[in-house]
């Protein structure tokens, strides 16, 4: 449930925007340190595309899913920020090729 927004939208953002049918979405999930790593990446059209796309589509929505999940995570952490982390992806011509989003959990109890 962690990671899902960040699934839908590589889904919804990403992919289903991009016309040709090498689309690819890729979760990775392993442990280090003390921590749980999520990883996942798609090869959609991009941030900036998919924000361009969406203010043709819904010019006059904004949505917030995204930073309260973003709260939520560096809640459950107890830190302020650093447990998400989104790069956007370009290929050799620096054109947009897809997003890699990284997502930290802690498995460590948080002192209070």
């Amino acid at each position: 449930m962690v990671v899902q927004p960040y699934i839908e939208n590589a889904i919804h953002h990403g992919l289903l925007n991009k016309i040709s049918p090498d689309k690819k979405l890729t979760i990775d999930v392993k442990f280090t340190g003390n921590d749980i790593k999520y990883t996942i990446t798609d090869n959609g059209v991009g941030r900036e595309k998919a924000a361009a796309y969406k203010k043709i589509n819904k010019p006059t929505q904004e949505s917030f899913g995204m930073q309260i999940t973003n709260d939520r995570i560096n809640l459950f952490n107890g830190k302020k920020d650093h447990s998400v982390k989104i790069t956007d992806l370009y290929n050799k011509e620096h054109l947009p090729e897809g997003t890699l989003v990284e997502v930290w959990l802690t498995t460590q109890p948080i002192s209070t």
